[in-house]
């Protein structure tokens, strides 16, 4: 009996230690669980392509992540060549890409394989709600941002812009400085209206271009001229009589228009304006692959009113669900007559067929152009007084459309 009851005690002891040994683990078990199921889940990575500028926010991305609970892996691109090089050799699970993409690379985007996001779509601003449905877009893909071709002109010295024809349009250098978009695809649309000779322009440009040597003080001393800029900056000029540009550019509220002054010192009468002709809406699309659930978290978060406003708001161009820049007198008028005429303006790209893409000669400037750019950022990086520029100046201050073109 005696020896039973040392063994009873002794059975007892070990259970009672066993209990407080796995009273002492568990909680530690569960931590490390729960820290490994965490850890493991975010190894499973988002790969994201898209221009520079939507994403760079570190914040931003990293809220997504945890959002999402994943790891964002970014790639981003300054340019459209290089977007469409790297589009043809590489695969994302998130694609934010031109309009134009959709029927030039389809083979290179995953439109046929994805979770459905149109739900996202039923709180679409009216006008652009309709565009998307006519546009007939994958399930897949959302529209991202919008933008438009706007002008910025001074009234004392053009009352108006709706009746104005491009070839009234390179004759306003005679008033004063005109400033055009350098991006090909912007102006191959502007010069195919009537009036114009668009493959002889093309040429005359892509010569004028090729001999500029990057030398631009001289020209800019010339009295009269047209300048070609994407830059917003370049449209701060005293002389300044019109600028055609990407309202991203023009909407951005480091520009003080109320800081504008005439040669005589008075403030210059500044209005912005949509052309029912030359004012064709551009769009972004966002476009998820599927298989990866964080990336279809990603793509909905992105997606959403509350995400886009905060894009609208930091680059400047429009929402789907109708939200504008609240950037001061730009970003007001811009965003209030482009909600006003988005219905009865042209599309470019998005599957909705109105605009044709740009001619050979508009995609051979807009290579060299590229080309350009790539070689003053290069400039600017190895000059300690930037002097240069950030964007292109090519002037021909004696082109006044067809048929005054300057001596081949």
């Amino acid at each position: 009996m005696f020896i039973a009851g040392l063994i009873s005690s002794a059975m007892n002891t070990i259970k009672k230690c066993a209990i407080y040994s796995l009273m002492l683990t568990l909680p530690l078990l569960l931590i490390w669980a729960t820290f490994f199921n965490a850890n493991s889940t975010k190894e499973t990575s988002v790969r994201i392509v898209s221009w520079w500028s939507y994403l760079e926010s570190e914040s931003k991305r990293s809220e997504l992540e945890n959002l999402c609970n994943t790891k964002i892996e970014l790639t981003e691109f300054y340019d459209i060549h290089s977007y469409e090089e790297n589009l043809q050799i590489a695969e994302y699970d998130i694609y934010i890409y031109p309009g134009s993409f959709f029927k030039r690379f389809p083979e290179h985007l995953p439109l046929t394989d994805g979770p459905n996001l149109t739900d996202l779509t039923h709180s679409y601003y009216g006008a652009i709600k309709k565009r998307y449905d006519q546009a007939e877009l994958p399930k897949n893909t959302l529209f991202f941002q919008d933008g438009v071709n706007v002008f910025v002109y001074d009234k004392d010295l053009l009352p108006s812009i709706e009746t104005l024809t491009a070839v009234d349009i390179l004759q306003l250098y005679e008033k004063g400085a005109v400033v055009l978009a350098d991006e090909p695809l912007q102006l191959d649309y502007l010069f195919r209206q009537e009036g114009t000779d668009p493959d002889r322009l093309w040429s005359t440009l892509h010569n004028n271009f090729q001999t500029d040597s990057f030398n631009r003080q001289t020209y800019l001393k010339e009295p009269s001229r047209i300048v070609f800029s994407s830059a917003g900056t370049s449209t701060m000029r005293e002389d300044l009589v019109l600028g055609y540009m990407d309202s991203g550019e023009l909407i951005n509220p480091n520009l003080r228009w109320d800081t504008l002054k005439n040669p005589d010192g008075g403030q210059k009468n500044i209005a912005f304006g949509i052309h029912p002709k030359f004012s064709p809406i551009t769009t972004d699309l966002l476009t998820v692959r599927g298989g990866n659930p964080a990336a279809e978290c990603l793509a909905r978060e992105m997606g959403s009113q509350p995400f886009l406003n905060w894009i609208t708001q930091t680059n400047f161009y429009f929402s789907p669900y109708g939200d504008i820049p609240h950037t001061g007198k730009a970003g007001e008028e811009i965003g209030r007559e482009y909600l006003a005429n988005v219905d009865s303006l042209a599309w470019y790209g998005a599957n909705l067929g109105e605009i044709t893409y740009p001619s050979a000669q508009a995609m051979e400037m807009d290579i060299s152009m590229s080309k350009a750019q790539d070689h003053r950022a290069a400039a600017n990086e190895n000059t300690t007084t930037k002097t240069i520029p950030d964007y292109n100046y090519i002037i021909m201050p004696n082109y006044v459309g067809e048929p005054n073109y300057p001596p081949e």
